[in-house]
């Protein structure tokens, strides 16, 4: 229990700063600890999470997205690749979840396998 009001403390004092950087995307509810018009640096990925949209106005927030950063050639120089794979691999198996009413998503001993059906 101390370690986690410790925690929510240093969550407090970070988020509270005029000027926060975070390296990965926030979680929604510690963007709720922002001050209200301070700045936020972090990949925000604003087409895909219209919640942290949402709170960024309601908050009034001065964003910078590090994945909307492109060099001259249009590439990002910010990327996240396995948080990317991570995130796109979720989505997919959110949706065969709801698609398909037996999917299973089992770990194996040294890998993982996609299972649905009478198999499964």
């Amino acid at each position: 229990m101390l370690l986690k009001k410790y925690t929510l403390s240093l969550l407090r004092e970070a988020y509270g700063q005029d000027i926060t950087m975070i390296l990965k995307n926030p979680e929604l509810e510690n963007l709720e600890l922002l001050k209200d018009g301070s700045t936020l640096f972090t990949m925000l990925h604003y087409s895909t999470r219209p919640a942290v949209v949402e709170l960024i106005k309601r908050k009034k927030l001065k964003t910078f997205s590090m994945d909307s950063i492109v060099d001259d050639q249009g590439l990002r120089m910010f990327v996240d690749y396995f948080g990317t794979a991570y995130c796109g691999c979720k989505a997919g198996i959110d949706v065969l979840k709801k698609r398909m009413g037996s999917f299973i998503l089992m770990n194996g001993d040294q890998s993982r396998r996609l299972s649905w059906g009478p198999a499964a």
